[in-house]
């Protein structure tokens, strides 16, 4: 916030509806002035595989680094279960995320899905073991791609012997573990890093 040149009209940046825009207030509440253009993010679907309170965390970082959408992946070895009220939850922690830092869209908080339903010619399967490379190796080139992250177990060995069968990459953050939610939001950081929006 910081005031203007016009009568001294303090100016801010608004985020809703999918636009920012510069504004001025004035009495009676808010005057937009202009559109501020925004910067396009690569499109990368993250999914979770984390159904309890820790997850939400999670949702708010992702929405802050532009994500397109955040997805409920149920896995093999998932522990609780994702219910209407974690996704609605996840839903209001996105809108609130992108209004505090101005980002032009919310992300889509898709419905919880099955991991057999969600591999795809773009996705790379994170995982710790049973991985055949770095994850920055498996973005390079692309503007879109899909992230999936398991539970605190990991995947099954059948979940990774179908990516491995269905194409897709299994990758690694190397040597070390990391909980479900810090997974998402490193794995999320490198792909935008290496597609070239962050960094």
């Amino acid at each position: 916030v910081g005031e203007g040149d016009d009568d001294f009209a303090v100016r801010c940046e608004v985020a809703a509806g999918g636009h920012v825009h510069e504004a001025r207030v004035v009495s009676g509440g808010l005057e937009l002035v202009k559109e501020i253009a925004a910067v396009a993010a690569p499109t990368v679907t993250v999914w979770i595989a984390q159904p309890g309170a820790r997850s939400d965390s999670a949702v708010e970082k992702l929405t802050e680094l532009g994500v397109a959408r955040i997805g409920a992946l149920r896995t093999d070895l998932l522990k609780g279960r994702f219910t209407p009220a974690r996704i609605e939850r996840w839903r209001r922690v996105a809108e609130a995320a992108a209004k505090q830092s101005k980002q032009a869209r919310v992300p889509d908080v898709l419905e919880p899905a099955g991991y057999a339903d969600v591999l795809s010619p773009e996705a790379v399967v994170l995982s710790a073991e049973g991985a055949s490379g770095g994850l920055a190796d498996r973005i390079v080139g692309r503007r879109q791609t899909t992230l999936l992250i398991g539970p605190e177990p990991g995947f099954s060995e059948a979940e990774l012997e179908l990516a491995r069968a269905s194409g897709v990459a299994v990758a690694t953050f190397g040597p070390v573990v990391l909980r479900t939610e810090t997974a998402a939001i490193v794995a999320a950081a490198l792909a935008l890093r290496e597609m070239g929006f962050l960094g």
